[in-house]
């Protein structure tokens, strides 16, 4: 995503993305099939271009300003649909 390069490290974030699916044992022709559409809630850790790192738990610093984040989950920008900066 475009934006997410503009997104500050510790902004809590709704991240929507698609996943992939599996469906076991033997199977006709389905057209039903189709990935899996997740939302994921959490704090921006990293924005390189090729992932977005999403913290469970972000915690700032008051002395020196610095960030430790907790529980990162990186999820491929490509499969990104929407991200919303949650107030």
């Amino acid at each position: 995503m475009k934006n997410s390069k503009n997104l500050r490290l510790g902004t809590l974030v709704e991240v929507l993305w698609f996943d992939i699916a599996s469906y076991g044992g033997w199977q006709g022709d389905d057209r039903r099939w189709k990935t899996a559409n997740i939302r994921t809630m959490g704090y921006i850790a990293r924005r390189p271009d090729d992932c977005l790192y999403v913290a469970q738990s972000c915690e700032k610093n008051e002395e020196d300003g610095t960030i430790s984040v907790g529980n990162v989950m990186v999820i491929p920008v490509k499969n990104v649909n929407s991200i919303r900066v949650m107030k």
